[in-house]
């Protein structure tokens, strides 16, 4: 279910997070993440993710409806006339004027993916990759040659900052992530498991 909100107050405290998109920590610290682009959102909509909110031109109501209302939870849509008030919002121009804010998924841990993930085991690790872009990329490489799923340490960006996940054309909503302080630590349980570590 969702229900359509016509913006009239930029300032509403259900808009914060599209206001704030250069201030990413505060998401974090928040659990949530922003989507943008049609691609991006449309596989959004299509995951077994939590959303938050829609944010879109009104216009293009009609286009996104389907995937609306295949959604569980009761979500609200912010909908603009103009994409000249969405840009006044978020404080840049916008090409595609489509945003979604979502649930950071919970981490999970090396025992669940062993578990879950059948052998033969395919994992990627990112260590010391900074550049939100850069592991965007990275994870949507890691979706293409079907590796089960990603290993992010304490020295890289999150794979749920904004470019991150626009930067991964959405990719990331089906690839499972542990985060974890002690990358180190992490493989070398996993090579107590058995599997074989190749550092590139």
């Amino acid at each position: 279910m969702f229900t359509v909100h016509r913006i009239g107050d930029l300032d509403l405290p259900e808009l914060a997070p599209y206001r704030t998109l250069k201030r990413p920590a505060e998401h974090e610290a928040q659990g949530i993440f922003v989507a943008e682009g049609d691609k991006v959102v449309h596989r959004l909509l299509a995951s077994s993710l939590q959303l938050v909110s829609v944010l879109l031109p009104e216009h293009r109501l009609a286009e996104y409806e389907p995937g609306l209302q295949n959604r569980p939870e009761q979500l609200p849509v912010y909908a603009v006339t103009e994409k000249r008030v969405l840009e006044e919002l978020v404080g840049f121009e916008m090409f595609q004027g489509v945003m979604a804010v979502a649930k950071i998924p919970l981490p999970g841990s090396l025992e669940e993916l062993l578990a879950k993930c059948k052998s033969p085991r395919l994992f990627a690790a990112a260590d010391g990759l900074t550049s939100a872009e850069n592991i965007g990329v990275l994870v949507r490489n890691c979706v293409a040659f079907g590796v089960q799923a990603l290993l992010v340490g304490e020295t890289s960006a999150s794979p749920f900052l904004r470019r991150a996940v626009r930067n991964s054309m959405g990719t990331i909503f089906q690839l499972p992530v542990v985060e974890t302080e002690n990358l180190v630590g992490a493989l070398n349980e996993l090579r107590a498991q058995g599997l074989r570590c190749i550092a590139a």
